[in-house]
């Protein structure tokens, strides 16, 4: 952690001076190392960490800036947040990526190490990173599918899911967003008093394909069909606070089901309405297709976007409980 400290205490210094100077400064402290013969790779090292780093927080100047590298066998995220600099460490990418899920009332940006992350797909996702872009990137493996997703403030957004086409994929998200979107849009330009051009949000969405080349990934824009239709069971859910206590609704077909009657035992009863309509001995993945919260399960802060990560997390817990029950009954 001795590496992360330091880097954040001159981070705090230099962004001090330049605010008053005006300018990045130039000069990086002498990096000394002794008794070792890697020492001239340990110094050239610590050195590129550092421009690197610098770079990255003081030319960019904005708070919420993320910066990754790794070290020893962790991963580090330092933070810019208002000229206070912090540091967190992760013992593997699933905890770091847990950490960029999390809700944001800024926008975020992210750069990384050049060593760091090698080999995973997070790194090529972020480079395509644009602001108050939603961006979604699929990679598809033998027997799954790897989603990741950048809402319109740099929030992340990852699920593994069983194989499908991959336009069905594609679309089934881009309509669940655009429905979000348009739930949302209303309530959301009451709280910032202005509105929302939702229509230019969605029609600037991107989706990419992601594939593998050896230890680096591809990110190649898709061009989707409007008419493509998914043929996947819809669920539409509901969820809201009554009397102190979380309730969601769920809406099949004609059906509805709720925890308030039903319990933890919900996901079984939905389960069996689902598997009722089943076709002959075909398989299904239930997708929540319509996902609508109250403000209550949403974030406490005023938030700028639409918090599109924050129904995505609500929609892969629902869904993945469902669709367990669904396997193990199938």
């Amino acid at each position: 952690d001795g590496i992360a400290m330091f880097v954040c205490d001159l981070l705090a210094e230099y962004a001090a001076g330049s605010k008053k100077e005006n300018k990045i400064p130039t000069i990086v402290p002498d990096i000394l190392c002794f008794g070792s013969h890697i020492s001239h790779v340990l110094i050239t090292r610590f050195r590129n960490l550092i421009h690197s780093v610098l770079r990255s927080h003081l030319v960019s100047r904005e708070a919420g800036c993320y910066y990754i590298y790794e070290a020893g066998k962790k991963l580090y995220c330092i933070e810019n947040g208002d000229s206070k600099f912090s540091f967190t460490a992760f013992d593997g990418s699933t905890a770091l990526m847990d950490h960029m899920s999390k809700s944001s009332d800024k926008f975020r940006s992210v750069a990384f190490d050049e060593l760091a992350l090698k080999g995973h797909a997070l790194k090529t996702v972020y480079s395509r990173h644009k602001k108050n872009i939603i961006q979604l990137f699929i990679l598809t493996k033998k027997t799954s599918a790897m989603i990741y997703l950048l809402d319109e403030m740099g929030g992340l957004f990852y699920q593994k899911m069983p194989l499908d086409k991959i336009e069905t994929i594609a679309r089934h998200f881009i309509d669940f967003i655009q429905t979000i979107v348009e739930k949302n849009r209303f309530r959301l330009e009451q709280l910032l008093d202005s509105e929302i051009d939702s229509e230019a949000l969605i029609e600037n969405m991107e989706v990419y394909s992601l594939t593998k080349d050896y230890y680096h990934y591809k990110a190649n824009l898709m061009a989707l069909d409007d008419k493509f239709v998914s043929g996947s069971y819809g669920i539409q859910v509901i969820g809201e606070v009554v009397e102190g206590k979380t309730v969601f609704k769920f809406y099949c077909d004609d059906a509805e089901f709720s925890t308030a009657e039903s319990g933890n035992n919900i996901f079984h009863v939905v389960a069996e309405h689902i598997l009722k309509q089943r076709r002959s001995n075909e398989k299904y993945y239930a997708y929540i297709t319509d996902l609508e919260l109250s403000p209550a399960l949403l974030s406490s802060k005023a938030s700028q976007g639409i918090e599109i990560v924050k129904h995505l997390q609500y929609k892969k817990k629902i869904e993945g409980k469902l669709n367990k029950v669904i396997a193990e009954r199938y």
